[in-house]
């Protein structure tokens, strides 16, 4: 394994391609296209670190996932660990999410969600967000029902649950949360539901060579890049937003 010690001059062998859509707290993309979130944090500390040069691309984030799936991205950030991810890619973790029901404080004690989110009223998700096996069985029974909503990405969803139309969220606080702040003023509830996969950084398996995987590996790994993802975390993350999630030290 490389060390720091060994790697002061250390650069990739080439750019590395890096998706780049809005993730909630993780990633953001200003109005000119500029990147920002608390990965980007992280993002920064691995360029000084490693030199490396990175090329990020504005793509949805289902055409993001395509990408790295079939080698022609890199490295995803805001990553969500599956099965089939880590057969394209390995993940360095940096956080333990949870899943939620988020909806409206004022149409709570009508809606009365429980934790199967039992009931008639619609329930949104948004597409290419993936949280594991129990969030699947979930999706599958409330898809059954005719329940189920799926938006394209989270401003959507918020914008919905602004005007009333989404009933509730099921997804990870932490990816709404740019999105609630910008377009909800109503106070909101979140119900947490179930734990959600590992999350972090994809390096693929299928397109990086290995001395520059191991070098972003080592990069990621450093307790500096671990430091500066809690240290952002703790200070942009508001308390809603927050419930129930792990850093990973």
């Amino acid at each position: 394994m490389i060390g720091w010690s060994g790697v002061v001059h250390a650069r990739c062998s080439r750019p590395i391609n890096v998706p780049l859509s809005p993730v909630g707290i993780y990633v953001t993309v200003g109005e000119k296209g500029t990147p920002g979130g608390i990965d980007m944090a992280v993002m920064d500390v691995i360029a000084r670190k490693t030199q490396c040069r990175f090329n990020f691309i504005r793509v949805p984030r289902i055409r993001a996932w395509k990408m790295f799936m079939s080698g022609e991205a890199d490295l995803m950030m805001a990553a969500i660990r599956s099965a089939e991810r880590d057969e394209a890619g390995e993940l360095v973790v940096f956080s333990r999410p949870i899943v939620a029901a988020i909806g409206l404080r004022s149409q709570r004690d009508v809606l009365a969600p429980d934790s199967q989110l039992s009931g008639s009223f619609p329930v949104n998700i948004v597409r290419g967000y993936e949280y594991g096996e129990q969030y699947a069985g979930l999706v599958s029974v409330l898809d059954n029902q005719q329940r189920l909503e799926t938006v394209v990405d989270p401003d959507t969803a918020a914008k919905k649950l602004a005007a009333g139309r989404a009933g509730v969220i099921l997804i990870s606080p932490l990816a709404m949360t740019e999105a609630i702040l910008q377009y909800v003023t109503e106070e909101i509830f979140v119900l947490p539901l179930m734990s959600a996969p590992d999350e972090g950084f994809y390096l693929s398996r299928r397109s990086l060579n290995a001395q520059d995987r191991a070098l972003l590996k080592a990069a990621f790994s450093d307790k500096e890049a671990h430091r500066t993802f809690a240290g952002a975390f703790h200070n942009r993350v508001p308390a809603w937003a927050a419930v129930g999630v792990q850093l990973v030290e």
